[in-house]
């Protein structure tokens, strides 16, 4: 294997969790619910029609503005690595970057075998693969983690911590398992039947069942991207040590990863409410040795296939971990923080477009300075905006060639408050962030084992938190994008450009 490079990052999962590298956008993540929210591009003069003056002629080699060079750079997604690691080549179009699981670690500690390179596909990473070796304690992955596990393949190993602490839960529930005491999950059906005792032979086929009831979603199967950040986030949940899976149940989740075997889940068929159900037994199905999966190359084969071809044996479930496997919010989490990646870096090209669409309008940047902002309305969104518009448009001699002898008041809408709904996604990204990294810090699970090895209900699995801010996050980006066609609209409009 070629191209294998291994990196300490200080970055786990808690009590040894998962960790990954740095994140390489494959495509877009869905963002659920956006709606068209049209925006009135007003022209407060009524112009009607009166052409701009045409700008004098830039003397120098190059136009200025935003296109000599001196625009603001948008971030890069290794922005916020940390100072004391290495920075590690980007992989390119047809790269493989793989993640590794921090409780996975294969005889003698090294790599897991890469899936072989192919030619990429839709939905699909790179092949080429980069390791991320985890070590330490700490509450939770990060979001780039997650992001490297989803779009590019970074292989997941899981710590020793993370597999001592699955062991000793696990006695905990071995226990429940065998008193005659009926424990719900462990010894007792689901739902309306949470009352029933189930004897022991009958244990693996309710688990079985519980998997296969709920493996009911239909429509087109949900992005590649999508499933992988769901799977890593479930993962991450059960290295936590408070789900009370066998070790087992985590390292095959992580080999699954490892080997680029992504289940068929289907886009619709869970409500939220009861957490991300349908699609994660969809994914706890191919566990199983069952279900719909696709191989690293994005083609459909058996699993049963797949599995032999990794050299990964199904799982048997026992009690409590089918639970376990499908109780969480980790495909709305996966969706929240892959749109997270995807909305920081188009708000930072939407400033950068914004300017330049005020130079070729032959709009004024004097509505972009720092006094008109923070002093007067101290939003920290606007203010970044603003400050990124007037620094693309310093130096414009587009600009300055109209701002003697020009009779206007004041620019129209989308250009003159362009700072003001892109700050505003800002603030709602920051808002979305936050919930998140809430998200990522919690290990959701019905019942879950206490730290006093109580095994308690909850209803921790309700997905109204993210869902929330899914929603939140669309209405702003549907402005933004609206603003955006109003400026084209505009300057496609031979009477107003």
């Amino acid at each position: 294997m070629t191209g294998v490079q291994t990196c300490a990052l200080p970055i786990s999962l808690r009590p040894g969790g998962l960790r990954a590298g740095p994140p390489v956008a494959d495509r877009p993540a869905r963002l659920p619910g956006m709606a068209h929210r049209g925006v009135v591009d007003q022209d407060p003069r009524g112009r009607g029609g009166a052409p701009r003056p045409r700008p004098a002629a830039n003397t120098g080699s190059e136009p200025h503005g935003v296109r000599d060079g001196r625009a603001l750079a948008v971030p890069g997604p290794d922005a916020h690595a940390d100072p004391g690691s290495q920075p590690q080549p980007r992989p390119n179009a047809h790269a493989d970057p793989v993640t590794r699981h921090p409780a996975l670690t294969p005889a003698g500690g090294g790599p897991s075998a890469a899936v072989p390179g192919r030619r990429p596909i839709r939905g699909a990473a790179s092949r080429r693969r980069h390791h991320r070796q985890m070590s330490g304690t700490a509450p939770a992955g990060t979001r780039a983690d997650v992001v490297d596990v989803a779009r590019h393949n970074v292989a997941v190993e899981i710590s020793e911590d993370s597999l001592q602490a699955m062991a000793a839960s696990r006695a905990h529930i071995d226990a429940m398992a065998h008193s005659a005491t009926p424990v719900y999950g462990v010894s007792t059906g689901f739902g309306a039947l949470a009352t029933r005792h189930i004897s022991p032979d009958d244990r693996t086929q309710l688990q079985r069942s519980l998997i296969r009831s709920h493996a009911a979603g239909t429509g087109d199967p949900v992005e590649r991207e999508v499933v992988r950040a769901m799977m890593f986030l479930r993962l991450k949940t059960l290295c936590s040590g408070r789900t009370g899976v066998r070790p087992v149940v985590a390292q095959t989740m992580a080999a699954l990863l490892n080997a680029g075997i992504t289940p068929l889940v289907r886009e619709f068929g869970s409500l939220g409410c009861s957490g991300d159900l349908a699609p994660l037994s969809a994914c706890a199905l191919v566990l199983m040795g069952e279900g719909d999966a696709v191989d690293a190359a994005g083609v459909q084969r058996p699993v049963p296939e797949l599995l032999a071809d990794a050299g990964i044996a199904a799982v048997e479930l026992r009690e409590k971990e089918g639970l376990a496997l499908i109780n969480g919010t980790d495909g709305m989490l996966g969706m929240l923080i892959l749109a997270i990646a995807d909305v920081e870096h188009l708000v930072n090209a939407a400033d950068v477009v914004a300017a330049m669409s005020v130079e070729a309008l032959l709009g004024t940047d004097a509505v972009f300075i720092p006094e008109l902002h923070e002093p007067l309305r101290p939003h920290p969104g606007q203010t970044i905006s603003a400050a990124r518009m007037l620094a693309a448009l310093k130096g414009s001699g587009i600009v300055a060639s109209h701002k003697e002898n020009d009779d206007r008041v004041q620019d129209a809408y989308s250009l003159r408050c362009a700072p003001q709904v892109a700050g505003g996604l800002r603030d709602t990204l920051t808002h979305c962030a936050l919930v998140a990294e809430r998200e990522l810090a919690a290990t959701i699970d019905n019942p879950v084992v206490l730290d006093d090895a109580r095994l308690s209900s909850n209803g921790n699995f309700h997905g109204a938190p993210i869902a929330y801010v899914l929603d939140f996050l669309a209405v702003p980006m549907a402005d933004l994008a609206s603003m955006s066609e109003r400026r084209t609209d505009r300057m496609l409009d031979r009477h107003r450009s």
